[in-house]
């Protein structure tokens, strides 16, 4: 009988609880709450575990754009962990050699040991790659962002700027110019932007 676990609370205490509880082959977690939407009930989530307050935070998380630096802080704690078990398996590996006499062979439970060892480093660091690739691509979606906004904004002032010129027949090239500059850099930064969200990086 698998025994249902529901937490109040995601916290330095809570996160553990969850973690534990979500380990265990006999318990699960059914349900994760706060008192207000919060960046580590997004991460809850993200872990596959039901918050009760969903409906309502994830219209904030699309508000203010902390589903991509939520996104971001997940991969990168993803990979990390991915290192530290790829690490794990190589160290392992290397005290089983360093236990091996000088010119001796492995056993064939050994040589199953090490095979272990060498399918978990390689599993490992593909995950750790396949996260970091997707950190990349959520930091280069919110600086894409950023000089999205940064660019409207120039271009507007430049559209000011050129229509006072106009208005008082002085020269407009040099302002045409550096328009045409900016909608490229605007076009080049929604490209990337759009990227970002697809989990794709562009060099």
């Amino acid at each position: 009988m698998t025994t249902k676990v529901g937490l109040i609370g995601y916290g330095t205490i809570g996160k553990r609880v969850a973690d534990a509880v979500s380990l265990q082959k006999d318990m699960k977690v059914i349900g994760i709450t706060g008192h207000s939407y919060d960046y580590k009930i997004e991460i809850a989530k993200m872990k596959g575990m039901i918050s009760a307050h969903e409906s309502q935070w994830l219209a904030q998380v699309d508000q203010y754009g902390l589903g991509r630096r939520l996104k971001e802080r997940y991969h990168r704690g993803q990979a990390e962990k991915a290192e530290t078990k790829a690490a794990r398996a190589t160290t392992k590996r290397g005290e089983m050699a360093q236990k091996l006499p000088s010119g001796g062979q492995y056993t064939t439970k050994q040589k199953k040991k090490e095979e272990k060892y060498i399918t978990e480093e390689k599993k490992y660091r593909e995950k750790a790659k396949k996260h970091r690739e997707l950190e990349k691509s959520k930091k280069q979606e919110g600086r894409a962002g950023k000089l999205e906004e940064a660019t409207k904004k120039a271009i507007k002032e430049v559209k000011k700027k050129l229509k006072k010129r106009e208005k008082k027949e002085q020269p407009t090239e040099i302002k045409k110019g550096k328009l045409e500059k900016l909608r490229k850099v605007l076009s080049k930064a929604k490209k990337v932007k759009k990227a970002g969200k697809k989990g794709e990086v562009i060099a």
